[in-house]
């Protein structure tokens, strides 16, 4: 098994349907084809790195996975608008995941996320 980070302690398993070929076949399942004349993609690039469509996606799995986010959960005014969030107590910037509204009490119980700006890196893959 490929471990996208060794110190994770839970495991994340990728299958990677989408492929990249260099001659197109029919039983290919997510084959990526240029519109203007049908011809097999076999690189894409993202945040400067050019690679197959596969490890792109392991690549992205990683920048996402790669680092812990603080969640923050407790009680709150009633939220009326969907947005970033910060707290007085903690910085960075928050995403709502969860929202539970006690409307006669004009209060909900919310779970926020931290998130960061997108930090794409490329995998250096490993032969075994």
């Amino acid at each position: 098994m490929t471990s996208i980070n060794r110190d994770a302690k839970e495991q994340l398993k990728i299958d990677t349907t989408n492929g990249t070929m260099e001659h197109p076949t029919p039983t290919a399942r997510g084959q990526y084809f240029r519109s203007f004349d049908r011809t097999p993609v076999a690189t894409l690039c993202r945040a400067g790195v050019t690679d197959r469509a596969e490890r792109l996606l392991c690549g992205t799995a990683y920048s996402n996975y790669a680092d812990r986010h603080l969640s923050l959960s407790g009680e709150a005014e009633i939220i009326t608008s969907f947005g970033v969030r910060t707290d007085r107590n903690e910085p960075g910037m928050y995403l709502i995941t969860r929202e539970k509204q006690y409307l006669l009490e004009d209060t909900s119980d919310i779970m926020m996320v931290q998130f960061e700006a997108d930090n794409y890196e490329g995998i250096k893959y490993e032969t075994v």
